[in-house]
């Protein structure tokens, strides 16, 4: 994901220049590609707290993770 794509995706937690000062000191994690950036998904979803992970001691943690389908079924 580029920068952009992810401050578009979520303009109310990432704005442009942020986002590239926390890509640029690492507390953003990215990899160049050629000349550009991209942002891993997987760690991403990691910091957002959308995926499990270990926690500080090891153990691992669940979080469960959101549905993004709609409803199946409409109630009245």
């Amino acid at each position: 994901m580029t920068r952009e794509e992810l401050c578009a995706a979520m303009p109310d937690h990432f704005r442009p220049t942020a986002t590239w000062n926390a890509m640029k000191s690492g507390d953003l994690p990215s990899i160049r590609i050629g000349r550009r950036l991209f942002i891993p998904t997987a760690e991403l979803r990691r910091l957002l707290g959308l995926d499990a992970g270990p926690n500080r001691d090891g153990t691992e943690a669940f979080t469960p993770v959101p549905s993004l389908e709609a409803p199946t079924t409409v109630q009245a």
